[in-house]
């Protein structure tokens, strides 16, 4: 893929995780219906878009720690009973469900975009941005995104 057409593709995920963030921080000030509304649609979004990146071969090595707003709480709190559901983790086993947090899923997607845009603005170049955002995707927030888009249907549909 030529590097124009990566750093196109970044773009628009970049675009994508910062609204996501910028919904999770300003959710303290939403309702808890208008919250979860607008997080099925963002969340949806940035899940079809994370599945449209390419593979790409890292040319720096980035070091970044997010300075993440302390939002964990207040998500918690304005969920209140929406917050646990329950999940069985590997459905193509015979297993026992558990407890799943609509909290913590959100807040890993979260914290892993905010080191995507925290490399970023480090300065990553583009194919590492691409690969570190697919490989959190794939090895970790991807499955938060399911169980919470899972949760948020029926929160909201069912």
């Amino acid at each position: 893929m030529l590097n124009t057409e990566l750093r196109d593709v970044f773009e628009f995920f970049h675009l994508k995780a910062k609204r996501f963030c910028a919904l999770i921080e300003e959710s303290p000030h939403l309702s808890r219906e208008e919250l979860l509304a607008k997080l099925e649609v963002e969340l949806a979004d940035l899940y079809e878009t994370a599945l449209r990146m390419p593979d790409a071969d890292p040319e720096t090595d980035t070091e970044a720690e997010p300075e993440l707003k302390p939002i964990y709480s207040a998500l918690e709190e304005k969920l209140g009973d929406a917050n646990s559901y329950w999940v069985v983790f590997d459905p193509r086993q015979n297993e026992e469900p558990v407890r799943g947090s609509l909290t913590e899923d959100v807040h890993e997607i979260y914290r892993e975009l905010s080191t995507v845009l925290t490399m970023a603005d480090k300065g990553a170049s583009v194919s590492e941005l691409v690969w570190h955002a697919r490989l959190m995707f794939n090895a970790h927030w991807g499955l938060h995104a399911v169980g919470a888009l899972r949760a948020l249907y029926f929160l909201l549909h069912g």
